[in-house]
C-alpha cells in the first residue's frame, strides 16, 4: 500500500504526570498545563519516552510523536451533550429517524451537573466520560420507560420526560408530562437512589469539630495568600483521600522575590489562624501550645521556600548570591556541609517571627468574631472556588486567573508604551482598599516585605526573636 500512514496511539499512566483520578485533585486545567509543557518542550517528551524505551528507540520516535490536546471544561460539556443526544436517538428513534414513541427527553440543569460531576475525570480523558455518560443516561431512560403506568393517561399520549437530580438526597428524579398539556404539572414516576463517586461536600446544621478545625487551617492558607495577591483554583475542607484533611489548590505564581516570600507567609497562614481561633491569647508565645501538629507539612514547605529565597535566589538584602545546590547537568559538582546549628536556629526564629507578623496583621484586619463567622460558613460549604471565597471574605475579585507576568510596578511604568496592560479587574482588585485597615493588596505586599526585611536583619544580627506585642506596637 502506497502513500499510507500508520497511526499508533499510546496511553500513559497518570502517575507519570502526578495526576490523580479525582477531579478535586486533578482538574482539566492541570491536564491542559501538562499538555502545554509537553507540546512546547521536546526535552519533556524525551524524558517521558526515555522512562519507557531505549535511547535509540526514543531518537526514532521523538520527531514523529504528537501529544493530543486534552479537553477543556467547555469541551467536556459539549461531549456530554453529544452523548446524551446519541443515546436518546438510538433508544427512541427508528432507523428512518422517526420518534415512534412520541417521547421527548429533557435534562434539568441539576441533572446535567450530576452527569458532569460523575463522568468527567480529567486524568482519565474523554473515553471515560463517553462510557460513563452513555451508561447513566441509558439506564435512566430505560427506568423512565419501564415505569410509565400502562393504564394511565401517559400510556398513549405524547410525553415529555424530565430527568432531574436531588443533590441533598443523592437521587435521580424522573418526571412525566403530556407534551400538549401545558397546564398540567410534571408527575414523578420514579426515584432512583445513586451511589455518587464524588458526593457533595456540603453540610447542614452543626458540623463536627475536626471539620471546623480543618476549615480554619485551610482558611489561613487561602486568606493570607489572598491578602498578598496569590491566586488559587479552589479551597476544599473535607478529605479527598486518606492522608489529606483538606487543601488550597494554589495556581502557579510568578518568580518575583516578593511573590516567593509571600508564599512563605501563605504556608504559615494555617499556623497563624490556628493560634487565633485555638488559643485565648494568640499573641502570647505560649499560644503555639494550643495548635495541632497538622501544619507540620506547612513547616516543611515554608522552610524549603525560605531557604531557597535566601540562599538559592539571593533575596536577602544583606546576604550574598550563590547556588547552594551545586547541581549542573544532572550531577553535583560540589558538596555543601549540613546546615549549621546556629543557622538552622536563626531560620527557625525567622519563620516564627513571620508567623507572629501574620497574627498581628490578621487581628488588625478583622476581629476574631469575623474570622469565626467566615470559617463556619466555609465549613458548611465544604468547598469553594476562588471567586466564591473572595465573595465570602468581602474582597474584590480580580477576574479569571492568568499566569503572572513577573514584573514590578516600576518595570511596568518604564515599559508602559510597549507591553500589554493588566486587566481592569486585576488592577481594581490590587488597589481596592479592604478590611478594617482599609489597605490594598499592593500595600499589604509592601508592608509584609518591609517587616520581613526588618525581622531578617534583627534575627541575623542579634538572634533575638520579635514578640507579637512588639510587632503590634511597631
Amino acid at each position: 500500500m502506497r502513500s499510507a500512514f500508520i497511526f499508533i496511539t499510546m496511553n500513559f499512566a497518570v502517575d507519570r504526570f502526578g495526576f490523580s483520578a479525582d477531579p478535586r485533585l486533578t482538574s482539566a486545567d492541570d491536564v491542559m498545563q501538562a499538555w502545554q509543557r509537553l507540546s512546547s518542550t521536546p526535552m519533556a517528551v524525551k524524558e517521558i519516552l526515555g522512562s519507557m524505551f531505549l535511547p535509540e528507540t526514543v531518537s526514532r520516535l521523538l520527531s514523529r510523536f504528537t501529544i493530543m490536546k486534552p479537553l477543556t471544561v467547555v469541551d467536556y460539556k459539549k461531549l456530554i451533550d453529544v452523548q446524551v443526544e446519541s443515546v436518546i436517538h438510538s433508544r427512541l428513534f427508528d432507523k428512518d429517524g422517526r420518534n415512534v414513541g412520541r417521547i421527548e427527553i429533557k435534562l434539568s440543569p441539576k441533572y446535567k451537573f450530576y452527569l458532569f460531576s460523575e463522568a468527567v475525570i480529567p486524568s482519565e480523558g474523554a473515553r471515560h466520560t463517553v462510557v460513563t455518560v452513555q451508561s447513566k443516561i441509558a439506564s435512566d431512560i430505560e427506568a423512565a420507560l419501564n415505569n410509565i403506568p400502562k393504564s394511565s393517561k401517559f400510556s398513549t399520549a405524547p410525553l415529555l420526560i424530565t430527568l432531574d437530580f436531588s443533590e441533598a438526597k443523592e437521587t435521580v428524579i424522573i418526571k412525566a408530562q403530556i407534551t400538549d398539556d401545558k397546564l398540567s404539572q410534571p408527575e414523578v414516576i420514579v426515584r432512583r437512589a445513586v451511589a455518587l463517586q464524588f458526593p457533595s461536600v456540603k453540610a447542614k446544621g452543626k458540623v463536627k469539630a475536626d471539620r471546623m478545625r480543618t476549615t480554619a487551617h485551610e482558611f489561613g492558607h487561602a486568606f493570607v495568600g489572598l491578602q498578598l495577591g496569590h491566586r488559587f483554583e479552589q479551597i476544599v475542607v473535607v478529605s479527598p483521600k486518606p492522608g489529606i484533611g483538606g487543601y488550597v489548590k494554589f495556581n502557579e505564581n510568578n518568580q518575583l522575590a516578593t511573590s516567593l516570600i509571600s508564599h512563605v507567609f501563605a504556608s504559615l497562614g494555617s499556623r497563624a489562624i490556628e493560634r487565633i481561633v485555638m488559643s485565648e491569647n494568640p499573641t502570647d508565645p505560649k499560644s503555639v501550645l494550643a495548635i495541632t501538629s497538622g501544619p507540620s507539612n506547612d513547616i516543611q514547605q515554608a522552610t524549603l521556600q525560605l531557604f531557597n529565597a535566601l540562599y538559592e535566589f539571593g533575596f536577602d538584602p544583606g546576604g550574598g548570591t550563590i547556588d547552594r545546590n551545586f547541581i549542573m547537568g544532572g550531577g553535583k559538582y560540589a558538596d555543601y556541609a549540613s546546615l549549621p546549628h546556629d543557622l538552622a536556629e536563626k531560620l527557625g526564629l525567622l519563620l516564627r517571627n513571620m508567623e507572629n507578623l501574620i497574627i498581628t496583621d490578621l487581628l488588625k484586619v478583622h476581629t476574631q468574631d469575623w474570622y469565626v463567622e467566615k470559617i463556619a460558613t466555609l465549613a458548611r460549604a465544604g468547598a469553594m472556588t476562588e471567586k466564591d471565597f473572595y465573595s465570602l471574605v468581602e474582597n474584590a475579585y480580580p477576574g479569571e486567573y492568568a499566569k503572572g507576568d513577573g514584573v514590578t510596578t516600576h518595570f511596568r511604568s518604564l515599559f508602559a508604551k510597549y507591553i500589554e496592560a493588566p486587566s481592569k479587574a486585576k488592577t481594581t482588585a490590587m488597589k481596592m482598599k479592604q478590611g478594617d485597615q482599609k489597605t490594598s493588596i499592593e500595600e499589604n505586599v509592601d508592608r509584609y516585605m518591609a517587616k520581613f526585611v526588618t525581622v531578617l536583619e534583627n534575627i541575623f544580627k542579634t538572634k533575638k526573636p520579635t514578640s507579637c506585642e512588639q510587632l503590634l506596637t511597631d
